[in-house]
Order: structure tokens, then sequence, then C-alpha cells
């Protein structure tokens, strides 16, 4: 019998301190058929040198460089690339018990797609407080089939879980590039194929918490990262929109936006508590979430409460290609135009004079001469108020 090949994903960014004891704990698992792809994502710190160092000696290793594209980014290039039959990863400041591999392939059986351990936390020395309240215990034990209530009580977690690589393929295959909670896209788009799920009572993955690090700073105090958090979910409603699970999977489509939205709330600063709730109306709007969910008061109340104007323009946000223009007289740029996959922006003598991000976090249009918000359109002269027009309430009910 072939023993199968498991492809493990590493970014790494800046962990030197971390990244040796990251590396030797997949080095040295007892299970040795490993596929180990280690992304650099422009390292500053010596992360590199030490991944090349390994490579040099392992020949299971592989490394990958890119610049600075963020963790989703650079999971997704090694995902192009992985050959094993199984799937798995592991941020570069943690460690894995030695026997967690050979553990969780013994679990896959034929019709198991995950198998899925715990978490211990690990608290950096001075950073003690961070593990205070969080549990990752498992919500199951042993083989269970998938359903909305086991999707919606198991961690989205990518790195304490084994995946069968046909199923990664049959899902979206992708994580959320340039934003955090990635993982939430990845899980979201993916375990609603999975058949089955194991789950192991092993703690087999040891998370170091540190406040400098992604994981330290999303249990940190209330900050405007949290609403990262629904426009990854506005993305994954896409997704499910796109295969009209919003009528099959009807439920966990409610689950996730509903837990979007609370999660938004209860991490946003007050002072920022109206964008957020502007960046939630908008996204309600935009797949009619309250008319499909019309018992659920949290919605309506966004709603009534706050109309963002993206939803006023029927035709879709405008197709943005990559590149940059620009007249020039005498050297001077008189105008200049802005595209990337994301945004675009115009400037007429070196002045602003329109701006738009493509997304719901960021839909606002910029200029000298006007301000428009939900509630009032405020005429300017290069940025000098000089009128102020309210808008009528908008409800639906």
């Amino acid at each position: 019998m072939l023993t199968p090949l498991l492809s493990v994903i590493i970014p790494v960014h800046n962990t030197a301190p971390w990244l040796r004891t990251c590396l030797d704990s997949v080095c040295r698992q007892t299970y040795q058929h490993l596929d180990i792809i280690c992304v650099d994502d422009g390292s500053t710190d010596g992360s590199l040198d030490i991944l090349r160092e390994y490579e040099k000696n392992d020949p299971r290793i592989r490394v990958l460089s890119q610049p600075n594209r963020g963790q989703g980014a650079a999971r997704n290039a090694a995902l192009q690339i992985c050959q094993g039959e199984f799937i798995t990863g592991l941020d570069a400041d943690d460690y894995l018990l030695p026997e967690t591999y050979e553990t969780c392939l013994t679990a896959m059986e034929n019709d198991v797609d995950i198998v899925c351990f715990g978490i211990r936390c690990v608290a950096a020395p001075g950073d003690e407080a961070l593990i205070a309240n969080i549990d990752y215990t498992q919500p199951y034990e042993g083989k269970q089939p998938v359903s909305t209530e086991l999707i919606t009580r198991t961690g989205v977690n990518f790195v304490n879980k084994i995946w069968r690589r046909s199923l990664v393929a049959r899902g979206s295959g992708q994580f959320c590039e340039g934003l955090r909670y990635e993982d939430n896209y990845f899980y979201f788009t993916t375990i609603p194929y999975a058949r089955h799920i194991t789950y192991l009572p092993h703690k087999f993955y040891q998370r170091l918490m540190r406040s400098n690090s992604t994981m330290g700073s999303t249990f940190s105090a209330k900050t405007t990262q949290g609403m990262e958090h629904l426009m990854v979910t506005e993305r994954i409603l896409d997704f499910y929109v796109a295969r009209g699970w919003h009528h099959s999977h009807r439920e966990l489509f409610c689950h996730i936006i509903l837990n979007s939205l609370r999660f938004i709330f209860n991490s946003t600063p007050d002072n920022w508590a109206n964008e957020a709730s502007t960046i939630a109306a908008y996204v309600i709007r935009k797949h009619n979430l309250d008319t499909i969910f019309p018992k659920e008061k949290l919605l309506r109340q966004l709603i009534e409460k706050h109309y963002s104007p993206a939803p006023q323009h029927k035709n879709p946000l405008p197709a943005i290609t990559p590149g940059k223009r620009s007249i020039k007289l005498l050297s001077i740029p008189l105008w200049s135009e802005r595209r990337d996959s994301h945004s675009i922006k115009r400037k007429l003598l070196g002045i602003t004079i329109y701006s738009l991000r493509q997304s719901a976090f960021d839909y606002r249009i910029k200029t000298p001469f006007l301000k428009e918000t939900d509630r009032y359109k405020q005429y300017r002269f290069f940025g000098i108020p000089l009128m102020k027009r309210k808008k009528l309430r908008y409800s639906p009910f």
C-alpha cells in the first residue's frame, strides 16, 4: 500500500526567532512522506536565509519567495504547486507535536474529507493575558457527517485540520488576499462539499500567542481591523449566491452574515460604529438579505438605521483593470489616472478629484467639491463647506 503524500503549507513573514522551532517540528514528524512548501512573504529579518538553509538540508522542503502580500496570498501561492493527496498548514511561529500527522492520516477513512485536531495556546513572555479567555475545545468526537450545525460549531482555522485535496479542488480553493480572517473564506467555501469530518481530542497544534502577531492583534482591544471580517463575509456571500446556496444552504447562509455582524459590532471602536453600520447596511442590501430573512431583527434594524448610497447604483461597480495613465506638460503632471484590481484614482494638477475602492468597506466618491454620506450631501469649494442638503430617510418597510 502506497503511503499518501501530505503537503504542508507554511507562510513566513518576519518570524526568524521562532522559525527553526516550527520547521523542526515538521521535519521531525513520525510521518515522513511530506511535501513542505514554505512561502517567504517579503521578510526583512533573515527568515528567508533560514528557509534556504533548511531547503538545502531537506529535499522535502520547497521555498517560494514573494513581495509582502499577506498570509492569504502566500497560502494561495503554495496551493498552486502542492502535490499531496492531503493538505494542511502551519503558521511560522507555531509548532506541532511529533505524532500529529501520523495520527491524523491513520484516522483518514475513505469517506472522511477532513481530520480536525485540537489547539493548545502558548503565551509569549509578557503576553499571558492573550490566552485567558481562548477556548479551542473540540465540539465533537470521532467521525461525524457534515451538517449545518457541524459547520457552524467547528472552528474556521485552516492549520488544525488535514484536508483532502480533492475536497479543496471542489470548493473555492482560495484564501482572501489583502485581508485578515482569510481562513473564513477558505473554510466556508470548502466545508459544505465535505462528507464526513473526524475529530481527534489531542491538542497537537501549539499556537504561540504574542501581541504583535496576526492572532495576537485579533484578540487584542477593539480595532477597525474587525471591519475586514465583514468584507470577507461579503465575498463568502457572493460565492454562495452564485451557486444558489442562499436557498439550498439557507440556515448556514443566515448564520454567516449574522455571526459577522455581531463580530464587527463587538470588535469595532465606538467612534467607528457609524461606519461599521453603513458597511453592514450595504452588504445586507446587496443581496436583499432583509427580504430573504425578514424575521431577523438585526438585519431590519440596520437597514432602517443606515442606508449606504452604494446600493442605489443599479449597474455593477465599474470594471477596473491594472494600469496608470498621465498627461504631462514640461514634466508637470496635469492629469493622472491610476488603476489596480481594487481601486481607481484620478488627479487634476495633483489634486484628487475622484477616488473609488471597489468594495463595501471603502465605497466612496470623494472630490474637493462634494462630500456624500448616507444622510446628507455637502457641497464644497476645495474642501470648504458651502451648503449641506439632508437626504430623506430610506426604509424598505
